[in-house]
């Protein structure tokens, strides 16, 4: 299901987009203990089902769901599709290999199916988590960076909970460490003394009109310099 679905979109955009990792990202130790337990889980998984003659009475076929969500949750869609694979290919072999009885071949073919469809829902659920998230990364990313460019900072700020939150290129502009905790409190301090009574009426009015916007000078180290403030009020239902 995996490999035709990337083989079909290939065919139509006639490109070479990778779907799989880059084979040259270096791998830290810890990631190659990390797929060799894996590896080693869903052997251990297959043993205990087909050779164990302690486990065989009891057809723990539950156990080879262990190592496929593990390998789901950790690796999505591409890895969970080797281990599915690998462990239905093991299947039918050993059950060929070892004469099982006619009866248990169809509740055998039973598990593998429902370990399949196990395995693809959660590796699709994770591959699409993580496309978001790198989404969201990329996005996050190309913000910064345009506002480094054009030197401007955003903010959001939360009355009821006294909380306000910048971005990386606010915390610039004022020259602030990022791990400082900020207030309105604070940010007054910088604006220039005869700049702040009009930003208290300015602020107070936004509360009734729901824009705030404000032309002022900051004090920055000693150094003067004018910024714009935009902001729009966003009031509970």
């Amino acid at each position: 299901i995996y490999g035709s679905t990337r083989l079909t979109d290939w065919m139509r955009q006639h490109t070479s987009t990778r779907y799989f990792p880059d084979r040259t990202t270096h791998r830290t130790f810890t990631d190659w203990l990390m797929i060799g337990l894996q590896g080693g889980s869903v052997l251990v998984a297959l043993w205990l089902v087909f050779f164990c003659n302690v486990a065989i009475p009891y057809q723990p076929v539950y156990i080879l769901f262990i190592p496929v969500i593990w390998i789901a949750v950790q690796h999505g869609l591409p890895g969970v599709t080797i281990a599915t694979c690998v462990i239905n290919v093991s299947a039918m072999f050993t059950a060929d290999a070892t004469h099982s009885a006619g009866t248990a071949l169809p509740r055998l073919q039973l598990a593998m199916l429902a370990l399949a469809l196990t395995g693809l829902c959660v590796g699709a659920a994770v591959s699409e988590r993580k496309r978001v998230e790198e989404a969201l990364e990329k996005s996050e990313s190309n913000l910064r960076h345009a506002q480094q460019v054009a030197t401007v900072g955003s903010w959001h700020v939360n009355i009821l909970e006294d909380e306000l939150s910048w971005s990386e290129e606010t915390y610039r502009l004022f020259n602030l460490p990022r791990e400082m905790r900020i207030d309105i409190n604070l940010v007054e301090k910088y604006i220039h003394p005869d700049d702040r009574a009009t930003f208290r009426t300015r602020w107070a009015a936004a509360f009734s009109t729901g824009r705030y916007e404000y032309e002022h000078r900051m004090v920055v180290d000693g150094v003067t310099k004018w910024v714009r403030a935009l902001a729009q009020v966003e009031f509970d239902k």
